[in-house]
């Protein structure tokens, strides 16, 4: 794992899902995302995945750069859309 075993990746689970109902009557699909884990780098660039949970839904599952946490916001903040297919 790197040096001071901090984790360099974020693990997300995206799953799509009817949710609102639109203007016109129909359901809007919007992408909802979970928390996984964390990924750490190794000396060699390879990368360990560490899971505190895994999706039994068919979840797309996105590795992230590890965004720091600051005061004004103390958790890592989610994406709030899905930006690829």
């Amino acid at each position: 794992m790197s040096k001071n075993n901090s984790p360099t990746y974020e693990i997300f689970g995206i799953t799509k899902r009817e949710s609102t109902t639109t203007s016109d009557g129909g359901k809007e699909k919007r992408s909802y995302w979970t928390r996984l884990g964390v990924g750490f780098t190794n000396k060699d660039e390879s990368v360990n995945l560490k899971f505190d949970y895994l999706p039994a839904n068919g979840a797309k599952i996105q590795l992230r750069k590890w965004r720091m946490k600051t005061e004004e916001s103390p958790v890592s903040e989610m994406p709030t859309e899905l930006t690829t297919e």
